[in-house]
Order: C-alpha cells, then structure tokens, then sequence
C-alpha cells in the first residue's frame, strides 16, 4: 500500500513539474456584445497548444461574429507561456505587437515569417 501512495505522489509531483516548465500557447479574446442600447461583456480563450504555429492558425481562423452576432468592441490577446510566466501581447485582426519576438512570442522574426508564408500558402 505505501509503494502505490508513493507511485502516486511520484507521478503527481512529475505532472507539477513538468507543466511549470512546458511551453505553450493561448489566445483570448474579450468583446462587448448586444444590440443597441444593451452590451455585454463575453470572453472566448482558446485551448493550450504545444506549438506556436497551431495556435497563430487557429487564431487567424477565429471570427467572433460566429459567436456574437452584435458585436461592439474586442480586446484581443496572444499569450505565451514557458516555465510558467506569461508573455501577453496585444492582437488585432490577425497582428501581434511586439519588441522581442523570442522572450515575447516564443519564436524568432524568421520563424514567425515562415510561418506566415507556410500558412498563406495552405490556406
């Protein structure tokens, strides 16, 4: 009984650990939405992927009026993640803002621009 206590706490200590130093990517997006004369605030966040690219596509591919279809205003974000701190980097339409694409995004300008053409090209 001790030795699967101890299994358990192995692998519960493994997960811990290895989610605070896992890399990942988020998007979220916050709006107001109604009709006239009344607004609501609504938030989508997207799920966690592994890879830079994945979630840049997926957000590009977001159109908030599939979820809200009186839309007023959003605010949107790109969040990187590694070893759990949180990059936020304001998005618009499908352009992040940013000064150092390696500490903020996760990936170099080169990268990013690969990306890109890889995307156009498959889209």
């Amino acid at each position: 009984m001790i030795y699967f206590y101890h299994n358990i706490i192995y692998i519960i200590n493994f997960i811990i650990y290895n989610k605070m130093s896992v890399k990942y990517w988020y998007y979220q997006i916050n709006a107001r939405e109604g009709l006239g004369g009344f607004a609501d605030d609504v938030e989508y966040k997207s799920d966690n992927f592994n890879s830079f690219k994945d979630c840049y596509k997926s957000y590009i591919n977001f159109f908030p009026t599939r979820y809200w279809k009186n839309l007023r205003h959003k605010y949107e974000i790109f969040v990187y993640v590694n070893d759990g701190v949180e990059h936020i980097n304001k998005a618009d339409d499908g352009m992040l803002y940013y000064d150092n694409p390696e500490t903020e995004i996760g990936i170099t300008d080169y990268e990013f621009d690969e990306i890109i053409k890889d995307i156009t090209k498959n889209n």
